[in-house]
């Protein structure tokens, strides 16, 4: 009895063994699938990620790009500013306005610029042309050709129509 008994306990360990393994082996195939599926979802957290990164990209240019179309609006509207709608004379064609750059304690800055006129059609078009005076009257734009003899009068706040002091 003793030998089966002793047979019985090595059949035992064997079988303990055996379903040691069993579970072993289940455990590492579970394991393996879990590796599997984990590694899938770290690839598409990561193809993700690449896409909120190119997003990131795209906004940082964007915004940027609207930094500077800021930063260009602000200039010219700064520029604006240093100008005033005036009406320079009567023309044989009715009143002729121009813009003239503000009294130099009025500008902030190139307070030192010379006085001059300005082509109320180019400037309103985003262009600064400078109007050319031929001495008797005759003012002149070189980018849009609009020129007009005027004779000069009264205009509010001013004792002159000419920023070069000829009226």
């Amino acid at each position: 009895m003793l030998a089966e008994t002793s047979a019985l306990l090595a059949s035992l360990a064997t079988i303990k063994d055996l379903g040691s393994a069993l579970f072993r082996e289940r455990d590492q195939q579970k394991q393996a699938a879990i590796q599997i599926d984990l590694s899938d979802k770290v690839i598409h957290a990561q193809a993700q990620l690449s896409q909120v990164l190119a997003a990131v990209i795209d906004k940082d240019q964007t915004i940027q790009t609207l930094r500077d179309q800021v930063r260009a609006l602000e200039s010219a509207q700064n520029e604006r500013d240093r100008y005033a709608l005036h009406r320079l004379g009567d023309g044989s064609e009715g009143d002729y306005f121009v813009y003239k750059l503000r009294a130099p304690a009025d500008l902030k800055e190139r307070a030192d610029e010379p006085a001059h006129f300005v082509c109320q059609t180019c400037f309103d078009a985003g262009k600064k042309s400078v109007l050319v005076h031929n001495g008797e009257g005759y003012w002149f734009c070189h980018l849009c050709s609009n020129g007009r003899q005027v004779s000069p009068r009264a205009s509010v706040g001013s004792q002159t129509h000419d920023p070069y002091g000829r009226f």
